[in-house]
C-alpha cells in the first residue's frame, strides 16, 4: 500500500503499477478529490475509486459517483466498511 500528500503527489508519482484501488479524500492539499478523479478520467486510467469526506452533502456524494467513484463514504469511516468498498470495488465481492 502507498500513501501520498496530496493528489498532485500520486498523480506526479513515477510509479510502474497503477494501484488496485485509490481511496481520495475530497478535502486535500494543492487539489480535491474531485479535480484527481477527472484527470484519471482523462488520462484514460481506470483505478477504481473510493471517495471519503467529512462533508458529505447530497451535491458532493452525487457529483463523486458521477465522476466514478465505487463509493462515497463519510468520515470518521469504519474499517469493514471501507474494507467491503474496496472489496466491492477491485473485484465485486465485500470480503
Amino acid at each position: 500500500m502507498d500513501s501520498y500528500a496530496s493528489g498532485a503527489e500520486f498523480l506526479n508519482a513515477d510509479t510502474h503499477d497503477a494501484p488496485d484501488c485509490l481511496v481520495l479524500d475530497l478535502n486535500m492539499p494543492q487539489m480535491t478529490g474531485f479535480d484527481v478523479q477527472v484527470l484519471l478520467a482523462r488520462s484514460g486510467k481506470s483505478t477504481p475509486v473510493i471517495v471519503i469526506t467529512g462533508d458529505d452533502t447530497p451535491e458532493a456524494h452525487s457529483r463523486a459517483l458521477r465522476l466514478g467513484a465505487k463509493a462515497c463514504l463519510e468520515k470518521p469511516v469504519d474499517q469493514s466498511t471501507l474494507l467491503a468498498a474496496i472489496g466491492i470495488a477491485i473485484g465485486g465481492v465485500a470480503p
